[in-house]
């Protein structure tokens, strides 16, 4: 979904602060949504073209599928740093990143530590390896508190705050609902809240 960024709770505070950061030292944020099998043309002309200082990706998956953007972006020399998924390493490009199994871990021991223990989760695209180690780190945390997993508190949803809306619902009108709820991502936590 390359147009998510325009949407996105999350993403959307993410590139403001990009945009004030880059404009206190004189640059400018250019927001080019692409995605990993569409066309390269114009990233490639854009490039060549001299008007770009640097580059900041945002890719949500996992190399090697976003080697091809990265082999055009270090062809041409231009700076460039990973934000959330590092590229291969053979790259060298720096990232900024987060550990999204330490996240969840904290972040289930924060409602643990609050009383909770009917704790529900939201989890994002299982195709993603966050979506992956956020549920992990969920039911392990869940576990080493000495919890048992209830498979009708785990409930999936697309990153979207409607679909989290829906299936919050659905937890909700449980006989025996959660009495907190841990989701995968802030829009989805927006959406939980909203059906709240």
């Amino acid at each position: 979904r390359p147009h998510e960024s325009f949407f996105s709770h999350y993403l959307g505070v993410m590139l403001t602060a990009m945009a004030q950061s880059l404009q206190e030292q004189g640059h400018y944020l250019l927001l080019s949504p692409l995605t990993i099998g569409g066309s390269r043309t114009q990233l490639r002309q854009l490039l060549r073209e001299g008007r770009v200082d640097g580059i900041a990706t945002r890719f949500v998956t996992d190399p090697p599928e976003s080697d091809v953007i990265l082999e055009l972006v270090e062809a041409t020399r231009v700076p460039c740093v990973c934000v959330e998924r590092p590229g291969a390493e053979r790259f060298g490009f720096s990232s900024v990143t987060y550990d999204d199994r330490e996240g969840g871990r904290l972040a289930v021991e924060h409602l643990l530590a609050q009383g909770h223990r009917r704790i529900a989760h939201i989890h994002g695209d299982m195709r993603y390896a966050s979506a992956q180690a956020r549920l992990a780190s969920y039911e392990s945390t869940l576990r080493a508190a000495g919890l048992p997993l209830d498979p009708q508190l785990i409930v999936g949803s697309p990153w979207g705050t409607r679909e989290a809306n829906i299936v919050t619902q659905r937890l909700l009108d449980l006989p025996k609902p959660p009495t907190a709820i841990f989701a995968a991502s802030d829009d989805l936590a927006i959406g939980a809240v909203q059906a709240i």
